[in-house]
Parts: structure tokens; C-alpha cells; sequence
């Protein structure tokens, strides 16, 4: 997750995007209140031999079953968010000697609210042990796995993999490996894209490669080429930013066409990723306009942006200690339930941990910078709000 960037002297920033990642995140919590239904039978990682539920039957139109494939699609959308931001042309075009720079604060700023959300969820799993008891969901019964000192680490490194203590940090493995790869990609795809041309040629090449992740099982060509869509569309910013009401209204219908056939409720196929990640492009380039200004600049939604990516890590252990506290309630009221407290939460951790830890990262790259370039004045672009 990343936020919206101000550059040194530019007063402009894309407060709609910042809505949109807010918006996503609360998606992903009310996708995992809706996998606590026993009803939920599919699943990428769900039993070999699940009870079936017949499409267009009562089970099948549950909230559960309905909006399971929601969840995915607002990480494509986190993922294209990450890589249009990171990717917004800087002062300079000379990357590799920016990169130890940008590194440093990338994972600054990473690791820090990670860490402290990995440690609440351990906590929370002592407090409250997570056992699996019939008639779970199988992803609830899934967590129940014992808490350890390697489970820890793995969690707290996080580019391993990591475990179901706290599941929705599989995805700052990817955010973290795409930015140790960015230095390298962000000049080839710039280059191969600059033209609006060879901007479209890159982004099919780019859902095909999406779809053949899938397809071959191979996680890192099915995630990261999603971030390689938000590096194309930053290098058409500027013209992306129309004023036209129809041509807004148009891209934001296709948007969300698109995220809906990639919303496949039996499981995601090459395809419909394709189709989620091209509907998460296009919500971006909707977010793009002049038009989207007011949704972005509303005072609920600039809040709700600012806990997001707080709000992100530490819903699910939430979600989870209150399914073994009240093993009865049905995803819309564990979403009530679980709201209030995980919104509190992040608060506390934006302005506990995220906010010192940017500010951390500002003065650590700015020496390192200043070392890489032998005493001369800083020229790294400064990333301003969340990762």
C-alpha cells in the first residue's frame, strides 16, 4: 500500500487515489468478516474437497459467497496504486545512484508498522487461542495454527512468506520485493512505454503476463507485473488527468465492469485476474480526473486514507479473536463488530508508529543520499503520507 506523493515545491496531490486505497481497505475487511461464513467453500487455499454450493441458490447469494472475490480484487488495486506512486517521474533520471536512497526509505517505512502489527497479532492469539471447532469456515479453522518462535520471525521478515497469524502481510512481500526491483524496471518500462502506443502494447504484455502467473502457479509473474500497470500509467499522468465529465463517467463504469467479471465466485481462473488487474488500471486513471477531486478531498475519506494502511494490518486478528469469542455472528454483524476497534487501531498506529517511521526514513535517506552522492545536496524525490 503506498500513498499519494508531493514533490519538493508542488502543492497538487492526488487526494482522490488516497481515497480509493481507503476505500480498498475497507473492502479487504469486509472480505475476510465475509470468510468467516461456513458457507465460503472456494478459496485459493481451500480444502481439496469442499462442500459444494450450487450457483443461484440461497447459499450461493450470501454476502460470503457473493463478495469473495472482491477482496482480491482490491489488492490488484493496491498493487497498481503502489507502482503508479512510486513510479511518478523525479528530478533526476538517474535511479541505480538513487537507489540505496530510496531503498533505505522505502523499508523504513515498511517495516516498522509491520512489525508492530505482527506483534499485536501474536498477542492477541496468546490472549485468545485460535482453535479450529466444527462447523468453521475453513479459512476461520486455518488460523488455528500454533504460535512459535519461527512463526515470529517468518512473519517478521516477511519477504519468506508468511504465515496465517496475520495472512493479509503475504501482500508487503510483494510490495517489499517490487521495491528492491523498482531501480531496475522503472527505466525499462518508462523507456518501452513513454509512447501512448507503446504504453498499451506494455499494458496488455503485462495482463497477459498476470494471467500466465496464474495459469503456471508462478506467484511472482502473476503479482508483481501489477505494479508494472501503475508504473505505465505514471508515466502518463499528466495527460490522464482530464476534465471531461462524460469521458470520467465512462472510464469509472468500465472500471467497475471490469473488477466485477474479475469477482469470479468460483475461483479466480487467468482470466478474470487479467480482467480484475485492467478494472484496477482503469479505477486508477478514473481516480486520475479533476473530477474525482471532491470524493478525495471529503474530510471522512482523507481520514479513512490516512488509517488505511494501519486499518490493513491489523483488521484480520480482530476478525479472527472475535469469530472464537462469538463463533455465531454472520459476517455483516462481525463487520460491525469488528469496525469500530481495528479503526481505533489504526489510528493509533498511524500516528504511533507510521508517522515517526516516515519521518525516520526522510533523515536516513537523505544522509545516505548525501553519502552516495559525496556531500552534494539531496535530490531524492520525498514521498509524503503511507506506504
Amino acid at each position: 500500500m503506498q500513498a499519494a506523493v508531493q514533490r519538493p515545491g508542488d502543492t497538487g496531490r492526488f487526494h482522490a487515489l488516497d481515497g480509493l486505497r481507503g476505500v480498498a481497505a475497507l473492502v479487504i475487511v469486509a472480505h475476510h468478516a465475509a470468510m468467516t461464513s461456513p458457507l465460503v467453500t472456494v478459496g485459493p487455499d481451500r480444502p481439496a474437497d469442499p462442500v459444494a454450493v450450487e450457483v443461484g441458490t440461497a447459499a450461493w447469494l450470501v454476502p460470503a459467497q457473493a463478495t469473495l472475490w472482491l477482496g482480491p480484487a482490491a489488492v490488484a488495486v493496491f498493487f497498481v496504486l503502489s507502482g503508479f506512486v512510486l513510479a511518478l517521474p523525479g528530478p533526476a533520471p538517474e535511479p541505480l545512484r538513487r537507489a540505496p536512497a530510496f531503498w533505505v526509505r522505502r523499508l523504513l517505512r515498511l517495516y516498522p508498522p509491520v512489525w508492530a502489527a505482527v506483534l499485536f497479532a501474536y498477542a492477541l492469539a496468546l490472549a485468545v487461542p485460535r482453535v479450529a471447532v466444527p462447523g468453521q469456515s475453513w479459512w476461520t479453522a486455518v488460523h488455528a495454527a500454533p504460535v512459535t518462535l519461527d512463526a515470529l520471525v517468518t512473519d517478521l521478515v516477511v519477504v519468506r512468506g508468511v504465515t496465517w497469524a496475520n495472512s493479509p502481510l503475504w501482500t508487503l512481500r510483494w510490495e517489499i520485493l517490487f521495491s528492491l526491483a523498482l531501480p531496475l524496471v522503472l527505466p525499462v518500462l518508462r523507456f518501452l512505454g513513454r509512447r501512448p502506443v507503446g504504453a498499451v502494447a506494455v499494458v496488455v504484455a503485462l495482463l497477459v503476463a498476470v494471467a500466465a502467473g496464474r495459469a503456471t502457479g508462478s506467484n511472482a509473474l502473476h503479482y508483481l507485473p501489477m505494479f508494472g500497470v501503475g508504473i505505465v500509467l505514471a508515466g502518463h499522468h499528466g495527460r490522464l488527468r482530464g476534465e471531461s465529465r462524460p469521458a470520467f463517467a465512462t472510464v469509472l463504469v468500465g472500471a467497475l465492469v471490469l473488477l466485477g467479471a474479475g469477482a469470479a465466485v468460483d475461483g479466480p481462473t487467468p482470466v478474470t485476474d487479467a480482467l480484475a488487474v485492467a478494472g484496477a488500471g482503469a479505477l486508477v486513471v478514473a481516480m486520475l480526473s479533476v473530477r474525482a477531486a471532491g470524493f478525495g478531498r471529503a474530510r471522512a475519506v482523507r481520514t479513512l486514507a490516512a488509517w488505511s494502511f494501519g486499518l490493513y494490518l491489523v483488521h484480520e486478528p480482530l476478525v479472527i479473536t472475535a469469530t472464537v469469542l462469538a463463533p455465531g455472528l454472520t459476517p455483516p454483524v462481525l463487520l460491525v463488530v469488528v469496525l469500530p476497534p481495528a479503526l481505533l487501531l489504526a489510528w493509533a498506529l498511524h500516528r504511533g508508529v507510521e508517522l515517526p517511521a516516515a519521518a525516520l526514513a526522510a533523515r536516513v535517506s537523505r544522509q545516505v543520499a548525501r553519502g552516495v552522492r559525496g556531500g552534494r545536496p539531496n535530490t531524492v524525490p520525498v514521498v509524503a503520507g503511507r506506504p
